[in-house]
């Protein structure tokens, strides 16, 4: 067996191979609600508030409370109606990265596994699922999917990475993963993950394929 072929790729999702809002406000105009967005960002400068909408996001994406629960606790923290953090937390996912599917389509030809491992929560998942243009087609083309919201874990607890470990039946030296975010890239090479941290938020599937090149899991 070729080297490449006892890789696993492992991305996250989000500004990785998806696109997703900056923020609350960005997703607050994205959903049609522009007239909430000046409120809602001058409510979130509160510390105290955004901590709270921020530990009701971890709890969605550990599957602790499901997208409705999650729509009305933190409509009371902003005053704002459930249908609209509804809207405006479906606005937040938006389509995959141009050449994101060519990506994933390249690796398989090339013979490498793919998984994807993303704090996320149901409702995106769904969402995800059921995009319908091919170059939105993500999940479909990946391997083995490890979701946080269906483990109940979130990186970068230490768990996930051992649970994805165990689940694909790999050590971590075997696996090349790619994150936008520092704290999960830490935690992965603590495990002696190849792990590298995408920084380009406007075509991270270039910066990647240039990894994957470098590594002679791709050659173009």
């Amino acid at each position: 067996m070729s080297d490449a072929k006892k890789k696993l790729v492992v991305f996250d999702l989000g500004r990785v191979l998806v696109r997703i809002c900056d923020g609350w406000g960005d997703a607050f105009e994205r959903a049609g609600l522009a007239s909430l967005r000046p409120d809602v960002e001058r409510k979130l400068e509160d510390l105290t508030l955004r901590k709270a909408v921020e530990v009701h996001v971890h709890a969605l994406e550990h599957g602790h409370l499901t997208p409705d629960d999650f729509s009305r606790e933190t409509a009371a923290l902003l005053g704002i109606s459930a249908a609209d953090v509804a809207r405006s937390t479906d606005a937040f996912v938006h389509g995959a990265y141009p050449g994101a599917t060519t990506l994933l389509d390249d690796l398989h030809d090339a013979g490498v596994r793919i998984a994807c491992l993303s704090n996320t929560n149901a409702r995106h998942w769904e969402l995800m699922q059921g995009w319908l243009e091919p170059a939105d087609q993500i999940l479909r083309r990946i391997d083995l999917r490890f979701a946080s919201h269906e483990l109940q874990l979130r990186k970068p607890a230490e768990k996930i990475y051992e649970a994805l470990e165990r689940s694909a039946g790999v050590e971590g030296t075997d696996i090349v993963f790619f994150d936008d975010l520092r704290d999960n890239i830490a935690a992965a090479r603590a495990r002696g993950w190849d792990a590298i941290l995408v920084e380009d938020r406007r075509d991270p599937v270039r910066e990647m394929r240039a990894q994957l090149v470098g590594r002679a899991l791709l050659f173009t």
